[in-house]
């Protein structure tokens, strides 16, 4: 007896099939995404280690050795050679923190000012250093761009919505000309929210969301894989009903 075609069943199996996949990728995106901030910490470590650390384990560890020995009784093969390691990263630590207190006053700053245009006057360094300083700055600095809240505005186009953050209140000149409120809205990009654009929304059009800053980062960054928790006060099909016109 032939076999028997049923488009329904077949429909059904490829469904499973492709949900089976998403289902894969999703799992490994998001294990990728938790590993991804102790990968570039491990990787940042490791270039200060190699750098810095590593380079000046060995002189230390024989001038250690050379001052313990005309100091105390003890020999020069008596100083295990960690000590070296140990004493480079005190000094790596010690070395930053002077640097950094230094900095702080007004030679410091006419030092780093210097340094400054003479790093974005190199011809290949230019091209590096400067975007290299802004990401320091915007990550270190002690100036922060302050997130009011979070919205929702229709951008680059109608029917598109992308996640804001409201920064101010915005240019008081474009709103006298346009004759409503314009706020500022900072439009980050995925999957480094630190850039993107900064645009003028009329007041009316942005939609505040019960959103976090913090889910709205992460949102950004693992490009919509980790999703904000909806709010317990209202439920999607809540919503569409709400949305529906009343029976007469």
């Amino acid at each position: 007896m032939p076999a028997v075609f049923d488009p329904l069943e077949d429909v059904a199996t490829v469904r499973k099939e492709v949900h089976e996949r998403v289902g894969v990728r999703s799992a490994f995106i998001t294990g990728l995404v938790a590993l991804l901030p102790l990968g570039i910490t491990v990787i940042v470590l490791g270039m200060v280690w190699g750098a810095v650390i590593q380079p000046l384990s060995s002189p230390l560890a024989k001038a250690l050795r050379y001052v313990v020995a005309w100091v105390t009784p003890l020999t020069a093969t008596q100083i295990p050679e960690y000590m070296g390691t140990v004493a480079a990263l005190i000094l790596t630590v010690v070395f930053i923190y002077v640097l950094g207190r230094s900095l702080r006053g007004i030679a410091g700053r006419k030092v780093m000012e210097w340094t400054d245009g003479a790093f974005t006057r190199m011809p290949v360094v230019k091209f590096i250093y400067p975007h290299a300083k802004q990401l320091s700055n915007f990550l270190f600095g002690t100036r922060k761009v302050k997130f009011n809240r979070v919205v929702a505005i229709e951008y680059p186009r109608k029917g598109i919505f992308t996640l804001g953050f409201v920064t101010s209140a915005g240019i008081e000149e474009i709103s006298l000309q346009q004759g409503r409120r314009m706020l500022a809205v900072f439009v980050p990009t995925s999957p480094t929210p630190f850039t993107g654009w900064t645009v003028l929304v009329d007041e009316r059009e942005v939609m505040p969301l019960n959103m976090s800053v913090d889910q709205a980062v992460r949102f950004a960054v693992t490009c919509g894989v980790i999703l904000p928790e909806a709010p317990e006060t209202q439920t999607l099909p809540a919503m569409q009903a709400a949305a529906l016109p009343p029976e007469e």
